[in-house]
C-alpha cells in the first residue's frame, strides 16, 4: 500500500515532513532524507540518495519532491514530468536561496535574483515566455496550484503558468 506506516524504525529524530498526493519525504536531524509511499511519486529517493546530504529544506509538488541543499544546490525526485527531475538544470541551480512549488512544477530563485523552473508547462514549469523578466532582480517567488509569481526588486510582478490565470502587472503607485 502507498503511504503506510513508513520505513520501520527510521521515523525518529525527524525535523520536517512533507507530503504529496501519494508519498512522504522526511528530513532527519542529520540533514538527510527518508521517503516512502508510491515510488513513482517520490516515495523512493534511492536514485538521488547520494545527493541528499546537508538538506536544508524539503518541498512537495503533487507527484514529486525537491530538496534545497545547504550549499545552494537543488535535488528533485518523483515523477520527472511533474518536477521530479532537475538534473539537467544543475548548472543553473547554484546559489539557490528560495524554492516553491505549484501542483506539478518547481521554481527556484538564486542569490543573484535569477529564476529557474522545471516541471509541467501548464503548471509553470516552463517560464520561457517571461524569461527576460526573470533573468535577474527577482526578490521573491511564490506559487498557486498552477501559476508562479515573481516579485522584482522594482516592485513589478511577473506571473506564468496556466494561461487563463496569468498576467504581468506593474504597481499603480510607480
Amino acid at each position: 500500500r502507498f503511504g503506510g506506516s513508513g520505513p520501520s524504525g527510521k521515523l525518529s529524530g525527524l525535523t520536517a515532513i512533507k507530503a504529496n498526493a501519494y508519498a512522504f519525504a522526511a528530513l532527519t536531524a542529520t540533514a538527510e532524507v527518508i521517503a516512502w509511499g508510491n515510488p513513482f511519486c517520490g516515495g523512493d529517493c534511492s536514485a538521488v540518495q547520494e545527493q541528499l546530504h546537508q538538506v536544508q529544506e524539503l518541498f512537495a509538488a503533487q507527484y514529486a519532491f525537491a530538496a534545497l541543499l545547504s550549499h545552494g544546490g537543488v535535488v528533485a525526485w518523483g515523477d520527472a514530468d511533474s518536477g521530479g527531475d532537475c538534473s539537467w538544470l544543475s548548472a543553473e541551480l547554484q546559489d539557490v536561496q528560495e524554492v516553491c512549488s505549484s501542483a506539478q512544477a518547481f521554481c527556484a530563485r538564486t542569490r543573484h535574483g535569477h529564476v529557474v523552473c522545471w516541471g509541467r508547462r501548464e503548471f509553470g514549469g516552463d517560464s520561457s515566455g517571461v524569461d527576460d523578466d526573470l533573468w535577474e532582480n527577482i526578490s521573491h517567488i511564490t506559487a498557486s496550484e498552477n501559476v508562479f509569481l515573481a516579485m522584482r526588486d522594482d516592485g513589478r510582478i511577473i506571473t506564468w503558468g496556466r494561461e487563463d490565470t496569468t498576467s504581468s502587472v506593474r504597481r499603480d503607485d510607480d
